[in-house]
């Protein structure tokens, strides 16, 4: 995954779980990069994303999911989550389906 992939709200998503081990503590995941054995921890909304991005889904159904669940204005949602996306396409933790795009 190139880092410079733009991330749009049609963009299909899903996490890459191929190369990683992630474990529940508390309200938050940890997840552990196989192939290098940097570590990532997710806050309790990181934890809520990477709950979503098991299957594929918009990144506008994403937004949508979050609006709902939590006390947040659209806009600032919106920035969040793709910065969030885009820390994840660095770490090599995100599929973009780019048959769906």
């Amino acid at each position: 995954m190139h880092p410079s992939t733009e991330l749009t709200l049609t963009t299909i998503i899903s996490s890459n779980s191929s190369h990683i081990m992630s474990n529940v503590l508390h309200d938050e995941v940890v997840i552990m990069d196989l192939k290098n054995g940097n570590y990532l921890n997710l806050n309790r909304i990181g934890t809520a994303i990477w709950d979503l991005i098991k299957n594929p889904i918009a990144i506008h159904d994403l937004i949508q999911a979050l609006l709902l669940k939590y006390d947040v204005e659209e806009q600032a949602c919106q920035t969040h989550v793709l910065e969030f996306l885009n820390t994840l396409i660095l770490h090599d933790l995100l599929i973009i389906d780019t048959k769906l795009r």
